[in-house]
């Protein structure tokens, strides 16, 4: 096991998007938590562009290393995993490129950690999978320090995506029947030691989304409590996205459905097979309005009965 020397490491995981790579970068210079506290690995998946390049300049700034593996297709599990592998911190922060965060972000996290099993989401304005407000965001983040950035995007309602769920059933995770679904990689952490006892991403996942969602299971079926830190505040640096639920609706949802029987014949929770029809964004209300409440490990059965009948 790796010597414990900074209280929270960074897992950023890339693939091509140098200059978003810096603006990430730049975010974590400003933290409020002391450089002695915190490392950066960011972890290549098998980029064409500089990123090595755009790291180095960076290296006086925080505790920095660079890993790479070769371009295999859509590794993002994997490459967590590397990242996680040779990480020196009690916790670890799962960050995508293109994610900014706001000063106190960092201090936020490891303050949220009360317990080896707590399961931390953070917030991540301007995130909106469909890419509906991107150029408003832009503007934002490109004219403003990342705190005000996020002042103003607070202010002009470009709120994550998930905020919707969070407005009807409030801000306690404890209270949702299926918290695991909203646990997304982009701005989360969790207890190094935790990550490995439940065996890490899996690495089998080689298109995009899902192995988050594989993560939160497993933390959840695990005693995982997820907990959202409004605190730990980000912006999404709106990007192109080249995933299949845009470029191909129809294939991207087969894809969807087919990770989703996977997860199921790993995890077959009640509210997962549910998950089938019902949106990640309308899941919880749904079981929520149908009288399914609460940390469902407590009460598989009752909940089998009433989901069977609907």
């Amino acid at each position: 096991m790796n010597e414990i020397l900074y209280d929270i490491s960074v897992i950023l995981s890339v693939y091509n998007r140098a200059d978003e790579l810096a603006l990430t970068l730049d975010s974590l210079c400003n933290q409020t938590i002391g450089r002695d506290r915190f490392e950066v690995i960011v972890c290549d998946d098998g980029s064409k562009e500089d990123i090595l390049g755009v790291t180095k300049r960076y290296e006086d700034k925080f505790n920095l290393r660079y890993c790479y593996q070769p371009d295999r297709g859509f590794c993002a599990a994997t490459v967590r995993n590397l990242g996680i592998r040779v990480s020196h911190a009690k916790l670890c922060m799962l960050l995508d490129n293109g994610i900014l965060l706001a000063s106190k972000a960092l201090e936020c996290h490891v303050k949220a950690h009360k317990h080896k099993k707590c399961a931390v989401t953070g917030y991540v304005y301007g995130f909106d999978d469909m890419d509906i407000y991107s150029d408003e965001v832009r503007e934002v983040i490109d004219n403003n320090h990342i705190d005000r950035a996020i002042e103003i995007l607070e202010e002009q309602k470009y709120y994550d995506c998930r905020e919707v769920v969070y407005q009807e059933l409030g801000d306690d995770l404890n209270n949702y029947p299926a918290s695991w679904v909203l646990y997304w990689a982009g701005n989360m952490s969790a207890d190094r030691n935790f990550l490995f006892e439940v065996g890490l991403c899996d690495e089998s996942f080689d298109t995009w989304g899902g192995e988050d969602n594989d993560l939160a299971l497993a933390l959840y079926m695990n005693g995982a409590e997820f907990i959202l830190d409004r605190g730990c505040a980000s912006a999404h640096y709106p990007h192109t996205k080249i995933h299949n639920l845009i470029r191909d609706p129809e294939l991207g949802k087969q894809e969807l459905l087919d990770k989703q029987k996977y997860l199921y014949s790993k995890y077959p929770l009640d509210t997962l097979r549910k998950w089938y029809d019902i949106h990640e964004l309308e899941l919880n209300q749904w079981l929520v309005k149908n009288g399914v409440n609460g940390d469902l490990r407590k009460s598989s059965q009752k909940l089998g009965s009433l989901l069977n009948k609907t």
